[in-house]
């Protein structure tokens, strides 16, 4: 018996020490009111959790599905379309490099005027040609019907797709079909390890809760990063993002039952990244998952941080290239709140509003 409470006590503590480790990291950033909240409660839970014995009694927020009170009608903002930003913001540095390389286009770290002109005259070119082969494919009309399904604008689908296809369309379908190819031994073997995650029983609450996917995972993530971060990073480390829309295959589970649901296609198993993999390599398959994204990453956005951002293509895009919706609310509400700042684009989302008016004209 003592074993057994000796057992619990040290792995309340390493859990404790795991969790308070994750947050001195997380205060070198300028972020997140919303994880110093989430760190609190964790700390407070775990502690009642072991002084009781259980470390399993901690409470997840995430159990009962989403865990804060939707903004009120009159209390949301409605974001007004186009670019806050004159010159287009940062690159990623792969972005730059591949400008470079493909295009001779050189970004500096910090983009004036002359390289946001580049930028422009090459979009200028690339999204037109994007979006003949979109039409040769028959992708834009299955834009039209799957905005119709989920009841968005189908320009907010179209538009990752345009500039995921003008920043990282270089590498031709074949290329990636060999890295994927090659990813799917690796794959394999991240799957043994995700499942090996449902042995935990904090998982297992998770699994079993009536609540969407969505927020299974969410759920899921929340222990593994509070309690064993390392382990989650190692198991999904690596995966990469594939097909037209640079959609990661980790993604797809979170989303799965509501596009099974929706568009009748089937059902993935929890860790399964092989069928995750095949989906997203799938252009019509991944078009369904684009617009179940944003469906729910807007309305999260709603909710949290009282900014309805479906009127502006690019911050809906840069929502999409980010992810981290539930917490960059937050973060979008605190700042509000502090500055009175509204959600702003980023580069990848100033793109998509620079080239709106070719966007809404394809799929009008």
């Amino acid at each position: 018996m003592s074993e057994g409470r000796n057992a619990i006590t040290n792995q309340c503590t390493n859990r404790l020490a795991n969790t308070k480790s994750a947050r001195m990291k997380r205060s070198n950033f300028r972020q997140e009111p919303m994880i110093f909240s989430h760190f609190n409660r964790t700390v407070i839970a775990l502690s009642i959790g072991c002084l009781l014995g259980s470390p399993a009694l901690a409470q997840n927020p995430f159990l009962g599905g989403a865990p804060y009170r939707a903004c009120s009608d009159r209390d949301v903002q409605r974001l007004t379309p186009g670019n806050q930003n004159t010159n287009i913001p940062s690159l990623p540095r792969n972005s730059k490099l591949r400008l470079l390389a493909f295009e001779q286009i050189s970004v500096p770290n910090e983009p004036d005027a002359n390289a946001t002109k580049e930028i422009q005259a090459f979009g200028a070119r690339r999204v037109p040609e994007i979006l003949r082969e979109l039409q040769r494919l028959g992708l834009i009309s299955e834009i039209k019907q799957v905005g119709r399904t989920y009841g968005i604008d189908p320009a907010l689908v179209l538009a990752p797709v345009v500039v995921e296809m003008s920043f990282n369309g270089f590498l031709d379908r074949a290329l990636q079909d060999k890295l994927s190819s090659v990813k799917s031994t690796q794959l394999a073997a991240k799957s043994a390890q995700l499942r090996e995650l449902t042995k935990d029983p904090e998982v297992k609450a998770c699994m079993s809760a009536s609540i969407s996917n969505y927020w299974k995972w969410k759920c899921v993530d929340y222990f593994m990063s509070a309690y064993d971060g390392a382990f989650l990073r190692s198991a999904l480390s690596g995966i990469g993002t594939y097909g037209i829309a640079q959609f990661n295959p980790v993604l797809i589970w979170s989303l799965n039952d509501v596009v099974a649901k929706t568009s009748g296609y089937k059902k993935i198993q929890f860790g399964d990244f092989t069928s995750s993999l095949q989906t997203v390599l799938d252009p019509q398959a991944t078009i369904h998952y684009i617009a179940a994204y944003l469906r729910t990453a807007m309305q999260i956005y709603r909710d949290v941080s009282c900014f309805d951002v479906s009127g502006n293509l690019g911050v809906t895009a840069t929502l999409y290239n980010l992810g981290n919706e539930y917490q960059r609310a937050f973060y979008a509400a605190e700042r509000f709140r502090q500055e009175r700042t509204t959600p702003q684009e980023n580069y990848f989302g100033w793109y998509a509003n620079a080239f709106e008016k070719e966007i809404r004209a394809a799929v009008r």
